[in-house]
């Protein structure tokens, strides 16, 4: 006689109007209103039975505030120690170390995703440079084999006025030599 499903989306709309700021009242009005939709949505499908999503909703409720008020409470807190850890271990394990109520500080995450972006730009970087190095060992290697055909075109090309050269010396007449 229970729905985890209620359980779920309860917590999440208790959670979210606990630990955000209490001025984002839109943010808390369309969490209720979306998890009440959530809710009447696992009733009209026969997920559970209506008195299983009652249940569940009720007790998730009061064990989220009942947690919240000892947890908040310096005086229940500090009366009887060896009584709340026998009663609630898993509450003093949690919440012993705290010494009254915790402040709600917000922080956007944006360091985080700052140094997620630096460490993106810095892994990018390395790859352009790496890349753009390998562009110019490339070009490099491509100039230098240009070159090597450029010789090796001078050198046929040499090698065919040499031919050419001795065709025609060739076709002139002899000298003999002065010593004969």
């Amino acid at each position: 006689m229970f729905s985890g499903h209620t359980v779920t989306i309860t917590t999440l709309i208790l959670l979210i109007n606990e630990y955000t700021p209490k001025r984002w009242i839109l943010v808390h009005t369309l969490v209720w209103i979306v998890g009440l939709f959530g809710i009447f949505f696992i009733l009209a499908g026969h997920g559970h039975y209506t008195l299983d999503v009652i249940v569940a909703f009720y007790i998730t409720s009061r064990l989220f505030q009942y947690h919240h008020i000892l947890a908040n409470n310096k005086t229940l807190m500090t009366r009887d120690q060896s009584r709340l850890k026998k009663w609630f271990p898993v509450f003093y394990f949690f919440e012993s170390n705290c010494d009254g109520i915790v402040p709600n500080e917000y922080e956007w995450p944006l360091t985080i995703v700052e140094s997620a972006m630096q460490r993106c730009a810095k892994l990018r970087n390395s790859l352009v440079l790496k890349n753009r190095w390998m562009h110019l060992r490339a070009d490099f290697i491509r100039e230098l084999q240009e070159f090597k055909n450029r010789r090796s075109n001078a050198m046929l090309l040499k090698d065919q006025i040499y031919a050419e050269n001795i065709k025609h010396s060739s076709l002139l007449p002899n000298k003999r030599p002065a010593n004969e």
